[in-house]
């Protein structure tokens, strides 16, 4: 890991906005176990008797970041360390004391790309110490923790080659309310084409997150399931890297 790459982590973990979306998401799992685990609010939950038992609980929870939230989440952050960045002067200034757009990319790309495993892992932890104190060591047994897991690290890897288009929208774009409107308003496009013609959503990657989480929920994955996913994954991240470095002359780094 490059020092600026450091120096970029560094900066991300003292923003507010992180600590505040992780508090919020703490209390919806809490407020989401307390519903399933009081009799008289059970019935407003129209839940499978396995996220009842809260063994597939952290399996259950991990549908509500894994598609628009998490996205959304890291458009908003994306674009705080590019957008705003460049508002502010910041994107420049490696530039003005020797550094190429390439180690500003590279550094940028470092920071959020493992940022976005590190959110998911977070995620993990927070449904687990909650649900181990909701139903005790129920979803601690080998094969569910190994299913469950297994599909929180997916998911991981389903961040980059979201990340990477992120940053390249971002390069792009002057203000973060546009990263965040076209995040969104890709998000929507995709949701309509997964329903509509889902034979044609197997080629982008949030297809896999939904078919392994959503549609495979509470069940293992086999190997034939898993793999076209990471090719893709693979494919993407690949290609939009190249793109972004070979389109990083043309990126503005000044207002």
């Amino acid at each position: 890991m490059t020092l600026m790459t450091r120096m970029e982590l560094r900066r991300i973990f003292q923003q507010r906005l992180v600590y505040f979306f992780l508090a919020l998401f703490v209390l919806a799992v809490i407020a989401y176990s307390g519903l399933l685990t009081t009799a008289e609010l059970r019935p407003l939950v129209d839940a499978d008797e396995r996220i009842l038992g809260g063994s597939y609980f952290p399996e259950f929870m991990l549908r509500f970041y894994s598609t628009n939230v998490g996205a959304l989440f890291m458009a908003i952050i994306t674009a705080l360390y590019i957008c705003e960045d460049r508002q502010a002067g910041l994107l420049v200034q490696p530039l003005l004391h020797g550094r190429t757009k390439k180690e500003v990319l590279d550094a940028k790309i470092g920071m959020l790309c493992l940022f976005s495993f590190i959110m998911v892992a977070a995620i993990a932890l927070i449904v687990y110490i909650v649900a181990f104190f909701r139903w005790g060591g129920e979803m601690l047994t080998t094969p569910i923790l190994a299913q469950s897991l297994s599909k929180y690290a997916l998911v991981a890897f389903s961040f980059l080659p979201l990340e990477l288009f992120l940053i390249l929208l971002a390069c792009y774009a002057k203000q973060t309310v546009i990263v965040v409107g076209e995040t969104f308003l890709f998000l929507m496009l995709f949701g309509f084409l997964n329903q509509e013609v889902p034979q044609a959503a197997r080629f982008f990657p949030l297809y896999y997150p939904y078919e392994w989480v959503i549609k495979h929920e509470f069940r293992s994955l086999q190997l034939a399931e898993i793999w076209p996913g990471l090719l893709i994954f693979l494919l993407y991240s690949v290609l939009l890297y190249l793109l972004i470095m070979s389109r990083r002359n043309k990126i503005t780094f000044d207002r």
